[in-house]
């Protein structure tokens, strides 16, 4: 579960290219000019384990990821904007909102393989704990882990290719939702845009608390060319699907990946070893986990020579 919140929040945080953080004026912090101070060089990484050493050629490597860029996105949205536009009045092709964000979600992979990674060792190290538990004997210890090792690995597998499904999907060229959400968050944030348009000219009338005149709320936003109409349109519909998408592309990594895929389903690593596991192994796999060492035999098969020899020369010494 704490995995789980570290994955959900740098999803929430840094999983964008682009920023979408507005200012207190409404206009998106990626419409302004960058600052001078304003720089990318800070990153995260994406593990937060040390992966065990039999693990290391399936789990995802460890990668260190970039904020969000702030202060590009405009000339970002006007270059995909130009490159994709045909004779369309006030709106935009569809493409665009394919190609904007599969560049906008880029860093899903490596975060969400990192985070389905580091559940993977969390499991292992139970799994190896719960078998240090049960077994004291260190020999047949090693010997069932290898036993388990091909199956287990297997199983990890499965995990991170549902992972890889999931990361598939999203990256369809045909964005859909039927989250009504979406279109609640799309109007929150025309609404947002022009609720700070018409605040400046706001102020305290009584009872009523803040009012605007009907002249004022009645002007245009902003006066601003069909090109940049569409480019903040482009803006707002990406914001709102992406935030959809985003929230659901979590909880399905979560439920599927890791809950399912790890923890509960019959082909989880945890449900390997049982009583039916037990039962399906040969003789000779039986022999190989739990047989006793070959000194052990030759030292065995040797004392129960001695001792028929020492029981047949009693025999004899009583018939003396």
């Amino acid at each position: 579960m704490s995995r789980m919140k570290i994955f959900s929040d740098e999803m929430a945080k840094y999983s964008e290219s682009y920023s979408f953080n507005c200012n207190d004026s409404g206009i998106p912090q990626a419409f302004e000019d960058a600052s001078e101070d304003d720089s990318n060089d800070e990153t995260f990484d994406i593990r937060k384990e040390d992966d065990p050493e039999e693990l290391v050629d399936i789990l995802h490597p460890q990668e260190s990821l970039s904020y969000p860029l702030h202060g590009e996105t405009k000339d970002w949205f006007l270059q995909v904007f130009k490159g994709n536009r045909g004779f369309e009045l006030g709106t935009f092709n569809a493409s665009i909102l394919a190609t904007v964000m599969k560049k906008q979600s880029s860093k899903w992979e490596d975060i969400s393989m990192g985070f389905v990674s580091d559940v993977i060792v969390l499991v292992h190290r139970f799994v190896i704990s719960a078998l240090v538990s049960i077994c004291d004997d260190c020999n047949v210890r090693d010997a069932l882990a290898s036993k388990l090792s091909d199956e287990l690995t297997r199983r990890y597998q499965n995990a991170i290719a549902c992972a890889g499904f999931l990361l598939k999907v999203e990256k369809s060229n045909i964005p859909m939702t039927m989250n009504h959400y979406f279109n609640d968050n799309l109007q929150r944030s025309r609404q947002e845009r022009a609720a700070a348009h018409v605040k400046k000219n706001a102020f305290h009338n009584g009872s009523h608390g803040m009012v605007v005149r009907l002249e004022h709320a009645s002007q245009p936003v902003r006066s601003i060319s069909n090109e940049q109409h569409v480019i903040q349109d482009i803006h707002d519909i990406l914001k709102s699907y992406y935030k959809v998408c985003r929230k659901t592309f979590v909880d399905s990594v979560c439920r599927q990946s890791v809950i399912h895929y790890l923890l509960e389903c019959d082909e989880s690593p945890l449900a390997l070893f049982s009583p039916m596991f037990v039962s399906q192994l040969s003789a000779d796999a039986l022999e190989e986990i739990a047989g006793e060492a070959p000194v052990l035999k030759r030292s065995r098969a040797q004392l129960t020579k001695e001792v028929a020899s020492l029981a047949k020369a009693v025999r004899i010494l009583r018939r003396t």
